[in-house]
């Protein structure tokens, strides 16, 4: 089963400048996805099970004050077989022409209800190239997402069997073999390993999260304990993290750029 959670929000109409201090909606999206076989699933329900015995731990990673049980929790996630993990970065301030068609309703569809389901087609891109270089079981694959109260979850799956049926541009084919027209969106109770793709989107994000409040430094610590698991491709476009812009990357110091780039982030 793939799992698939987000951090940061989807507002794209005032987005915030860290430099500056501007308020908005926060300027980066990210989303992250573990894979582990169906017969691992009993460890990692397990081991989540522990982890909420761990002092501070909240079943939301943003929401894990304490350092150190944070960095607990991708230590489990790394020691864990079998599991590959997956991340997207949304720059909302490099989206350029499509950030303003984003912007505009078109069809009933509101723009940040596009911009997750843009975001989560790059994601799955990922693990379609993922089942192309590896030998796992595309039965195992039933796609769940952590339930969101303001997406249409029938309007995601109709833009991704849109995009999987009718590819209009090179990598979107890379969908083929997932079955986007049945996405699960279900909460942490019912799918607990969900947390864990939680903390895959939550620790990328963190490494872009620079400004006034972090002292202009991203946070590094968890994307590393989770690096062992992060997919890198070998022959295709999508490698590691994907980002929106790379760009992005020239705003971070030094020790967080040459973090993000061991994932070996590739633009989109």
């Amino acid at each position: 089963m793939l799992f698939v959670d987000e951090s940061g929000d989807l507002g794209i109409d005032d987005i915030a400048d860290p430099g500056s201090g501007r308020q908005g909606s926060n300027p980066i999206f990210t989303t992250g996805a573990v894979l582990p076989k169906a017969e691992d699933l009993g460890v990692i329900n397990s081991g989540i099970a522990e982890l909420h015995a761990i002092d501070g731990f909240k079943p939301h990673s943003h929401k894990i004050r304490k350092h150190a049980a944070k960095a607990r929790v991708g230590r489990e996630l790394a020691s864990l077989p079998h599991v590959a993990t997956f991340a997207f970065v949304s720059d909302k301030a490099e989206l350029g022409y499509y950030g303003e068609n984003l912007q505009l309703k078109k069809n009933g569809v509101k723009g940040y209800q596009r911009l997750n389901d843009k975001c989560l087609q790059f994601l799955l891109e990922q693990v379609g190239q993922f089942l192309e270089e590896h030998s796992f079981d595309e039965s195992e694959i039933h796609i769940v997402v952590e339930e969101a109260k303001n997406i249409d979850y029938l309007e995601t799956m109709r833009f991704l069997t849109l995009c999987r049926d009718s590819p209009n541009y090179g990598t979107a084919h890379l969908l083929r073999d997932l079955p986007v027209d049945r996405i699960a969106p279900l909460d942490k109770e019912a799918a607990p390993a969900l947390f864990f793709a939680d903390y895959v989107a939550h620790s990328v994000y963190k490494c872009f999260d620079i400004g006034p409040s972090t002292a202009g430094l991203g946070e590094t610590r968890y994307a590393e304990e989770i690096l062992v698991n992060c997919y890198r491709s070998q022959t295709g476009p999508h490698q590691g993290v994907r980002l929106s812009s790379t760009r992005r990357l020239d705003k971070l110091a030094e020790r967080e750029r040459e973090i993000v780039k061991r994932f070996s982030l590739s633009e989109t």
